[in-house]
């Protein structure tokens, strides 16, 4: 038999992500994404990162009353939510269009995305939700909390949640012995994010040791805080990445449903790469 994975027009002959479930394979995996599509990328993740922003900041707004405040915190969040559910879907889109030899357009990721919002809506909240009660209760817990349901997004947006998975799509079960690999996962795809914090944070060291005017050290925080959005579009590629990885590694196949869409149709063989080896 053929191997599957030199299917015509990929650019690559074997993906990254093939094999067992590791840590180094899945860094390396979305690394390969990222450098391959990182324009599109981060044009995706930063563009609707700014757009909340916008919305956040301009439509919103502040407000006084305590109550009116609640429910434009609870307005502000759904915004946020949304425009990273958007985010992932065309994300997800992106790379794996693209490792596949066939380049997808901003605004076919984007219709893709904001399709698939809807479907990765519940799972993806009640993970940000269980979160922030797990950082309440255990501190840490927030890192296991996310790396344990990191691959969320991947199943939701692929539509290959387990009916008998629950709310999850079976990603808590999926992630089984893989706790720490998942959570250090999660920890690097964060890294755009973690260094904008430490920067912030050294930032008024730097001005009463140097001596320096004190505006100066907000020079970088605008594109600073711009760059760290990228990590919005690198934690659902984490889970991509670890969701591949683990069904190949259980023999089990991984199709694409909008290939077989008569409206977009597939190239010559892209389907054969995500289809485990005999």
């Amino acid at each position: 038999m053929d191997d599957p994975y030199r299917a015509p027009g990929t650019l690559a002959e074997k993906p990254p992500w093939k094999g067992p479930p590791t840590l180094k394979r899945s860094l390396r995996t979305v690394w390969s994404w990222l450098r391959r599509s990182w324009w599109r990328i981060a044009l995706v993740s930063i563009g609707l990162e700014e757009v909340a922003l916008a919305i956040k900041v301009h439509v919103i707004g502040p407000t006084d009353g305590p109550y009116l405040a609640v429910l434009l915190s609870a307005l502000m969040f759904a915004v946020e939510l949304w425009c990273g559910l958007i985010v992932s879907g065309a994300v997800i889109r992106i790379v794996l269009d693209e490792e596949a030899g066939r380049a997808v357009s901003i605004r076919q990721a984007l219709v893709f995305g904001v399709g698939r919002a809807p479907a990765m809506l519940v799972a993806v909240a009640l993970r940000m939700l269980l979160a922030v009660l797990a950082t309440l209760a255990l501190g840490v817990g927030r890192i296991a909390v996310h790396g344990r349901l990191l691959s969320v997004d991947a199943l939701f947006a692929l539509n290959l949640q387990d009916r008998e998975g629950g709310v999850f799509g079976g990603a808590k079960e999926q992630s089984e012995g893989h706790t720490w690999h998942l959570a250090v996962l999660w920890i690097c795809c964060l890294g755009p994010r973690i260094a904008l914090n430490v920067v912030m944070f050294c930032s008024p060291l730097l001005v009463g040791v140097m001596d320096w005017p004190h505006d100066w050290i907000m020079l970088p925080a605008r594109p600073l805080s711009i760059l760290a959005k990228i990590s919005y579009a690198l934690l659902p590629l984490g889970g991509l990445a670890f969701l591949l990885s683990s069904r190949h590694n259980a023999g089990l196949a991984t199709p694409l449903f909008w290939r077989e869409d008569p409206v977009d149709p597939p190239a010559d063989g892209p389907q054969a790469l995500f289809q485990p080896l005999s």
